[in-house]
């Protein structure tokens, strides 16, 4: 009797999600990632739309509750460019922007350092005048240094002008950007509009069946949705599972297979320890379809499409940076996230004796990084100045792997471009112990990431997140 490979049958490689690509899949997206589209630049969102979009043109589709969803939302969204603009510019106490603070600083230079040295310098010559007593120099040795520091205040006074009318010409770029936006038609709703399918709309009655079905699954917690539970009411909180029910009657009525397209990875959708679609999704999208089900954020999209193999469709691969970065916080690195990652691992560095983080740093556009990170420095228990790579790695497959363990490479090589001696030090952190089985598999199948991890030029550390600690796994140095 012949046997299913039930573990493939549901769930899928690469291979098979590109050729779901390639071929007749439906791209079925979610609000999330629709809604991200506002934070691309204008050139990434076009080679999204004219590349990506463009390789499935005539199999865009979206269920008729992520478009109400677009639709109620896109205003909170798409104000927000302006709202980075405006933070530029920002002279809050709390919150001031980069703008007011160059100028501000650049006044403190005279304030409060070459006043300070003048008074000092007036002080040290008061002291030392009086040539019948001790202390006494000669007050010829003032001449040169009396130069030096008139030097120091004219240059100082042009800097600060200076800095008065970069101030004044970044502000009116900034204002004019600002303009653009408020009066600029809505292209991502016009081009969803233009060129995706959306899907049928659920009668009130449709929706209140649902609704019943819904409550025992989200009691049993039963994907998708249930984690929307404690948050909203009423029908709001079922607004998940309408979009699952709405993907899966088009998906019987056209007959093919679907992937997903969703920045939204919570555990009601996404099974982070075997880094999949939760499996009653597949089960069920195959059992009421006859087709398979996939998932994947808007990044590992790109990423997919650059894999079909049509060259004239290859998207660059910075605006698969920025979509990556958009996609897990980076942009604007998550408040929440970063105090807990930071905080793990400082609790874990001074644990084993090594490191000691003293700040956390902004990422830099010219470092070639990808994934959610945190960057720090830091110092060893010896003086020495470090830089710590955190990788948090929440979905595990070979891609991923190998762009956690190149992070460090690239901020290495950033440093080094500037003669800066660091020492380097990796952590690559997973969200389970089978995560972290997974990438050393993957380090024994792949050559390549068992070179990156075994670099002797940087401190690699596997470990997995558990109860609020990190737990150790491997590392290609001696601990402690």
């Amino acid at each position: 009797m012949e046997t299913t490979n039930l573990y493939d049958k549901y769930y899928l490689k690469d291979e098979q999600v590109i050729d779901m690509i390639r071929q007749d899949g439906v791209i079925v997206f979610d609000t999330s990632a629709l809604l991200s589209l506002y934070y691309y630049s204008d050139p990434a969102k076009e080679q999204i739309f004219q590349k990506a979009f463009g390789a499935v043109a005539d199999r865009l589709w979206i269920p008729a509750q992520v478009y109400f969803e677009f639709l109620r939302n896109k205003g909170k969204v798409s104000g927000k460019p302006q709202d980075t603009y405006n933070a530029l510019m920002s002279d809050g106490s709390s919150n001031r922007g980069p703008i007011p603070a160059i100028a501000s600083l650049s006044k403190e230079l005279k304030n409060k350092q070459v006043d300070k040295i003048k008074k000092q310098l007036q002080t040290l010559k008061e002291q030392t005048s009086d040539n019948k007593k001790h202390p006494f120099v000669d007050k010829a040795l003032f001449t040169s240094f009396d130069a030096a520091l008139s030097d120091l205040e004219t240059a100082v006074d042009t800097f600060i002008s200076e800095t008065e009318d970069f101030r004044t010409s970044i502000s009116k770029e900034i204002e004019q950007q600002i303009a653009k936006l408020q009066t600029r038609s809505d292209d991502i709703q016009d081009y969803i509009e233009a060129q995706f399918r959306i899907g049928r709309e659920f009668t009130f009655d449709e929706m209140m069946e649902i609704c019943k079905e819904g409550k025992y699954r989200y009691e049993e917690q039963i994907p998708p949705g249930y984690k929307d539970k404690p948050n909203k009411e009423g029908m709001g909180k079922y607004g998940d599972l309408f979009i699952w029910k709405q993907i899966l009657e088009y998906a019987s009525s056209v007959r093919q297979d679907v992937l997903f397209i969703s920045n939204d990875v919570k555990g009601d959708w996404w099974d982070s320890e075997y880094d999949a679609p939760r499996m009653e999704l597949l089960k069920e999208f195959n059992s009421a379809t006859g087709r398979v089900f996939w998932s994947c954020t808007m990044s590992e999209f790109l990423h997919l499409v650059n894999e079909t193999g049509d060259q004239e469709q290859k998207i660059a691969e910075s605006v698969i940076k920025e979509v990556g970065a958009i996609s897990s916080g980076q942009a604007g690195v998550n408040a929440e996230d970063a105090s807990l990652y930071t905080k793990v691992a400082k609790a874990w560095l001074q644990s084993q004796s090594e490191y000691i983080i003293t700040e956390m740093l902004p990422l830099n556009q010219e470092w070639r990084v990808f994934g959610k990170l945190y960057v720090y420095r830091a110092i060893t228990y010896q003086d020495e100045e470090s830089i710590i790579v955190l990788n948090v790695v929440t979905r595990m497959n070979y891609d991923n792997a190998l762009h956690a363990l190149r992070n460090a490479v690239s901020v290495k090589k950033y440093y080094d471009r500037f003669g800066k001696k660091y020492r380097y030090r990796q952590l690559v952190v997973t969200l389970s112990e089978k995560a972290a089985d997974s990438f050393e598999i993957l380090m024994n199948v792949h050559p390549k990431l068992s070179r990156f991890f075994r670099s002797e030029n940087i401190e690699n550390t596997l470990l997995y997140l558990d109860k609020g600690e990190l737990i150790y796994v491997d590392s290609n140095h001696a601990m402690g």
